[in-house]
């Protein structure tokens, strides 16, 4: 189950750069065009009315990944069904005695 968080460590963290580098592409860059690099050359017809729903459509669906990764990577493995089948033969056995 090393893999299950693995990968969720993977996705979380792809998320939250997607969401940084996002938020400083859309956001910041065209705030502040003299201060940041990139300003003037990347955004000379930057249309706010598709920008700023697109920026909202991606910051929740990377939020959602990130999410997803963060659980897969906190959540404990399942105990195996053998563990468990064993375990509940020992209470019947114990119960019978």
């Amino acid at each position: 189950m090393a893999k299950d968080k693995a990968y969720g460590a993977i996705i979380f963290i792809v998320a939250v750069i997607i969401i940084i580098g996002y938020t400083y592409w859309v956001i910041l860059v065209p705030l502040l065009p003299d201060v940041l690099p990139l300003g003037n050359t990347l955004l000379a017809n930057y249309l706010w009315a598709l920008a700023i729903p697109l920026w909202l459509a991606i910051i929740g669906i990377m939020a959602i990944a990130a999410w997803i990764g963060y659980t897969m990577m906190t959540t404990p493995p399942p105990i195996p069904i053998e563990e468990l089948e064993e375990e509940m033969e020992e209470v019947e056995a114990e119960k019978a005695q």
